[in-house]
């Protein structure tokens, strides 16, 4: 790693700060009360960040990757960034909605919603519309059951439908049948990142490439080889494969295991509070694990295994 310093340095001190941020949740946050202001504080904050997304959005501010679309990025380096950020945050907003009463605060939430379903458009997000996709269906489907109220999910889907749908530009449906199509420029740059990737990890299976230094060897390897299309210096664009290229296997299983029994530990939270009949909770707890579900659907697609709210529900779910 200390041989590629300028492409490690700087993903040694993101990591830095997100394991202090670890600590600092799992030490700080220790009473309801704590739980509820840090849950709330989030949707505040991403509630803020949208609006800074749909300002950016009707000023045409953004990035221009020549796809004929401005791509917004909110507060984030980057548009595929800050979609990631935006998915986790949309159960969250569904577990206070179901469980607030006042009709103010749920009107706020509401829109709240729709601003989060707004940003994540606009980013243009392929990987963004996927995780998004499948957590509105399972966020939907599962407060609807945890809360035996399946009448309201309706209401809302209906009501959203017909709020959101005149305002969606047709250039992003135009995006988002070009998913499927492997002859498209950036899908063929990201098949060639993991074939790539693949490469790497059995080269250097236990220590990987170095930390942060995938486009490095990347551009190396696309350059040198013949058997990828794109040369250019690109990143993994798949965060299992970032770890498991960058710091090796036993790393990346580290990584996979954080995952696995965040997911159990929240399981089991909802679980527990269910039995005890705090529904808050257990909502908050059904929230958090979707979340968890986003950004590992967006994983798949992205390169953001330092994604800042994917550190905060690691965390959150000890808590």
């Amino acid at each position: 790693t200390l041989g590629y310093f300028d492409f490690s340095f700087p993903q040694f001190i993101d990591f830095v700060k997100l394991f202090i941020l670890y600590f600092l949740v799992v030490n700080l946050v220790r009473t309801r009360n704590k739980f509820l202001i840090m849950m709330w504080g989030l949707v505040i904050l991403g509630a803020i960040a949208c609006l800074v997304g749909i300002f950016q959005h009707y000023k045409g501010i953004g990035i221009d990757y020549g796809e004929g679309v401005i791509r917004i990025r909110g507060t984030a380096l980057d548009p595929n960034d800050y979609a990631m950020h935006i998915v986790i945050l949309v159960p969250m907003v569904f577990a206070l909605l179901f469980n607030y009463k006042n009709l103010i605060i749920r009107g706020l939430l509401l829109l709240t919603l729709i601003l989060l379903i707004l940003n994540i458009v606009f980013t243009y997000s392929r990987g963004g519309m996927v995780a998004f996709g499948l957590v509105l269906g399972l966020s939907i489907i599962g407060f609807s059951f945890q809360r035996k109220k399946l009448i309201l999910p309706v209401l809302l889907l209906a009501v959203g439908a017909s709020v959101l749908l005149p305002i969606i530009p047709e250039k992003y449906w135009e995006r988002a049948k070009t998913i499927s199509d492997f002859g498209d420029p950036a899908i063929q740059a990201r098949l060639d990142t993991w074939k790539t990737g693949l490469g790497m990890i059995a080269d250097h299976p236990v220590r990987g490439v170095g930390l942060g230094a995938f486009r490095y060897e990347y551009t190396v390897r696309a350059y040198t080889g013949s058997d990828v299309k794109t040369r250019a210096s690109l990143f993994s664009h798949n965060a299992y494969m970032q770890i498991g290229a960058e710091v090796g296997v036993p790393a990346l299983i580290i990584f996979v295991l954080l995952i696995v029994f965040s997911w159990i530990d929240l399981a089991k939270a909802e679980k527990l509070f269910m039995e005890k009949g705090d529904l808050l909770f257990a909502g908050l707890s059904l929230s958090l694990r979707l979340g968890l579900l986003g950004f590992i659907v967006s994983a798949v697609f992205l390169t953001q295994a330092f994604l800042t709210m994917f550190w905060i529900i690691l965390p959150l779910s000890v808590v």
